[in-house]
């Protein structure tokens, strides 16, 4: 049985394998027996909310933090995190960390480095269990700081509508325009080269402060993320 991850914060996920994957969290628990009990691990700072994505039991990243956010890694399970070493990057409250992806020995992290309009979002990637990072790709503001990975395929979602795709581990890019994906991408499995399945969320209200909603939407792409069609999942109107 391999060693399983939890998180106490929005989102929360399991996992027994390589490639374990959270969402924003504000505590991380570890079980080694299967999801029975849980210990719960210690973070690189006492406050703020992180991502975490592991490759293994004991080697894996953590993303996040407070105003200032940074990039850890563990070699042993949680036990101890160290700053990874990123080119061009320090924490600092003009960055912004994307969550983490891991997909086989690789792990991915886009980190927008600047602020509105003049921000630029380089992807890095990891092969030493995110010791150390190399940058993949450098892209114009974004919309959302969400990637996905399939072996040598990777997508960034890199604005509203717009996908940035390479099929050779980023040494070549293609831009691929979605105008029927959502703008709002809170995450993404890269199924095969043309195919993944998203989460969105479509939120707002209809006057002020009433008729509030708050929407997950699952989308699909068959053709590399020219087109997509939807399914609702969860509407949840507030009032």
């Amino acid at each position: 049985m391999g060693r399983g991850y939890d998180t106490c914060g929005s989102l929360s996920s399991y996992a027994g394998y390589a490639d374990a994957q959270t969402g924003n969290v504000t505590a991380l628990f570890v079980s080694d027996d299967g999801g029975r009990t849980f210990a719960q691990l210690d973070l690189p700072t006492n406050y703020g909310t992180y991502q975490a994505a592991m490759l293994s039991s004991i080697a894996g990243v953590i993303t996040g933090g407070n105003s200032y956010q940074g990039v850890w890694f563990t070699p042993n399970g949680g036990k101890n995190w160290e700053p990874a070493s990123i080119p061009g990057f320090a924490p600092s409250p003009y960055n912004t960390v994307g969550t983490p992806v891991a997909f086989g020995t690789q792990i991915y992290v886009p980190i927008a480095l600047g602020v509105g309009a003049n921000a630029k979002t380089t992807l890095y990637e990891s092969t030493d269990g995110g010791a150390s990072f190399k940058a993949l790709t450098t892209q114009n503001h974004v919309g959302s700081l969400i990637v996905a990975a399939n072996g040598p395929d990777i997508w960034l979602f890199n604005a509203p509508h717009e996908i940035v795709e390479s099929s050779n581990d980023g040494l070549s890019w293609t831009t691929v325009s979605s105008p029927t994906l959502a703008k709002e991408v809170a995450s993404v499995e890269l199924v095969s080269p043309s195919k993944a399945v998203v989460t969105t969320i479509n939120y707002g209200c209809t006057g002020f402060k009433t008729g509030c909603y708050y929407n997950t939407y699952q989308q699909a792409t068959t053709n590399s993320g020219k087109t997509w069609t939807e399914n609702a999942l969860s509407p949840t109107p507030n009032g």
